[in-house]
C-alpha cells in the first residue's frame, strides 16, 4: 500500500515537540525546585512512555495481524 507523502513540518512535529520537552525538563530539574522538580520528572519522562507506548502498540498490531502465531 503506498502513503502519501507529508510534509516535513508534519514530519518532524512530534519528535521536535519530545524534544523540546526534554530540554525543558532537564533545565527545570537543574534550576527549579519543589513543583519545578515534578515538571522536570514530567516532561523527561515523555520520551520513554512514548516509545513504551510504540512498541506496545507495534506489539499489540503483530498480534492482531498473525493470529495461529509465529509459525
Amino acid at each position: 500500500m503506498i502513503r502519501p507523502r507529508q510534509s516535513l513540518a508534519r514530519l518532524f512535529a512530534a519528535p521536535l515537540a519530545i524534544g523540546m520537552a526534554m530540554i525543558a525538563g532537564l533545565i527545570l530539574g537543574l534550576t527549579g525546585d519543589g513543583i519545578g522538580d515534578v515538571a522536570a520528572w514530567t516532561l523527561t519522562a515523555i520520551a520513554p512512555l512514548m516509545l513504551l507506548l510504540k512498541l506496545y502498540s507495534s506489539q499489540s498490531s503483530l498480534k492482531s495481524h498473525n493470529p495461529k502465531g509465529p509459525l
